[in-house]
Formats: structure tokens, C-alpha cells, sequence
């Protein structure tokens, strides 16, 4: 009974803790190769984890870093910072933080781009071109552009199909099997107890009972992702 409560309790704790051991941010290669052959910081982009701009405590993680050079987004979870080769091993096992890309210059794709909107196919058309005077259609324009990402349509659509959850008839089965099978775990438990108190009497060990009773029903909410 001793090894079988302490097996419970040690797998248990494992599997706590393994979650947050094992939990590392993605860290990019060619910051890893840039700070290698690096003598001062380099300029990367820390994100992390969260829907708007990096909290107090997530801007102290970088502080504790020895990070004081940077800025933060406001409407996004990412910081603009200097950092060494030393910080990014120091931020890389952090939970908070999710991701530590190299901050690269940024490559326009207007010219690829043409051929993704139909222009490319607008100029070679032969009778556009003959009704437009013999001319290929040509011209400039200006973009505003005044939403992006979660705040445009196309955003709210995503927004709304990541979090609409549709339960299906099978889920629901499997949702009521797991209360039953936790119930009966439960039950399983008070008798375990009372059976104990009346075997032993002032000699049960309630407090390894309670231990296993923890144990066993972590072991089953783990199972089921709750």
C-alpha cells in the first residue's frame, strides 16, 4: 500500500512540474549565429505570451535579464530589445516568454506581389489593352491602411472560428462517461477511507490517504487534459 501511494505521488509531481520544465521559448537560429560572431548586443524581438502589450512583471523578466535597452509594443505582447548571447539562454527557459527572433530588415514583395492580385494579368490582357487606346493599363495609387491583424474582417472571422467551439454528440458522451468514471473514483475513495478508519481505527494513516486520494484524482484530470 506504502509504494503504491509514493508510485501515485511521484508520478503526480512529475507530471506537474514537467510542464513548466520542459516549457522553452523558440528561439531563432540566425540570432543564435549573429550574437556567435557578435562583440556588442544585437537587436532581436522578444514575444511573448498574452493578447495585448507586455505586463509590468513581463517587462521585469526582461530587467532581471539585464535587459535596459528596448521598447514595447502597445498592442501586441513583444519588445524591441538589445541582447547578448547570455540573456537569450537567461529569457529561453522563462514560461512567459514564447518566442527570440533576430530583428532582420524587412523585404518588401510589391513587385512578386502583382501577380497575387491580378495586375500582372490586367497589363498582358489584349483586349483591355485595345480598348484602353492600344496602351497596357498603368498607374499608381496610395494604401492606407488603418486596420490590421484581429481588428480587420478577415481578423474578426479567425477571432470567431478559433473560439467558437462546437461540442459535438460524441464529445458530449465522452464528457458525461469522464463524470461518471470521476464519481465513481470519488466514492471509490470515501470507502477506501472508511474502510481504513474501521480496520485501523486511531492507527489509520489519514494523511497518506489524503495524499493518494490527490494523487488519483490528478492522475485522472491529467489524463483528460482538464
Amino acid at each position: 500500500m506504502k509504494k503504491l501511494i509514493n508510485f501515485y505521488f511521484l508520478i503526480t509531481i512529475s507530471i506537474l512540474l514537467s510542464r513548466n520544465i520542459f516549457a522553452k521559448a523558440d528561439v531563432d537560429a540566425e540570432l543564435i549565429s549573429a550574437l556567435q560572431n557578435a562583440s556588442v548586443p544585437v537587436s532581436a524581438v522578444v514575444t511573448f505570451y498574452g493578447e495585448g502589450a507586455p505586463s509590468e512583471s513581463q517587462i521585469g523578466i526582461l530587467n532581471q535579464a539585464g535587459i535596459t535597452k528596448g521598447f514595447s509594443f502597445q498592442s501586441l505582447p513583444i519588445a524591441g530589445v538589445l541582447i547578448t548571447l547570455q540573456q537569450v539562454e537567461s529569457l529561453t527557459s522563462n514560461p512567459e516568454v514564447r518566442s527570440i527572433y533576430l530583428n532582420k530588415q524587412l523585404e518588401f514583395n510589391n513587385y512578386n506581389g502583382t501577380a497575387l492580385t491580378g495586375v500582372d494579368r490586367l497589363r498582358s490582357d489584349q483586349t483591355i489593352t485595345s480598348q484602353n487606346g492600344g496602351m497596357p493599363v498603368s498607374g499608381k495609387g496610395i494604401g492606407v491602411v488603418f486596420r490590421i491583424g484581429k481588428k480587420t474582417t478577415l481578423g474578426e472571422i479567425s477571432r470567431l472560428t478559433v473560439e467558437t467551439k462546437h461540442i459535438s454528440s460524441f464529445e458530449k458522451g465522452i464528457a458525461r462517461f469522464s463524470s461518471y468514471i470521476l464519481r465513481l473514483i470519488v466514492i471509490t475513495l470515501i470507502l477506501v477511507f472508511a474502510a481504513n478508519i474501521l480496520i485501523k481505527g486511531p492507527q489509520a494513516d489519514l494523511i497518506r490517504l489524503v495524499i493518494f486520494s490527490i494523487a488519483s484524482i490528478t492522475l485522472f484530470l491529467v489524463d483528460l487534459d482538464l
